[in-house]
């Protein structure tokens, strides 16, 4: 598999959009990863423009995640299935958010997703 951003390298490993630090819950997100080669992946983190790319890639999931999270409302199991998540994850995930009706928002959900942070 080639790697996400160069498309050249062929030796990738997983590499977190929102990092493990960000959003915990979503370590296990396949939805959460791309394959990047070593090169690729220092530059994400040791490069000073590094930042650039990083960025490049939370909006484009972030944009998934709208795709994706396309009503009003979700419940916990929505959420779960979408995500691609375990039970416990999930339950980290939506700690802090207040449900509506029984329900999760989608603009919380998606916010909780990206670390808390959306991006404009």
């Amino acid at each position: 598999m080639s790697c996400y951003i160069c498309e050249i390298a062929d030796d990738t490993q997983d590499h977190h959009i929102i990092l493990r630090k960000e959003c915990k819950p979503l370590e296990n997100c396949e939805m959460n990863k791309v394959r990047v080669c070593t090169r690729c992946h220092d530059y994400i983190h040791k490069h000073p423009m590094g930042h650039i790319e990083l960025k490049r890639l939370k909006m484009e999931f972030q944009n998934k995640l709208e795709i994706f999270f396309n009503k009003e409302y979700f419940s916990r199991e929505e959420i779960k299935e979408i995500l691609e998540i375990k039970d416990k994850p999930v339950d980290r995930l939506l700690k802090t958010l207040v449900k509506q009706k029984g329900l999760y928002e989608r603009e919380d959900v998606i916010r909780a997703c990206m670390g808390g942070k959306i991006l404009i």
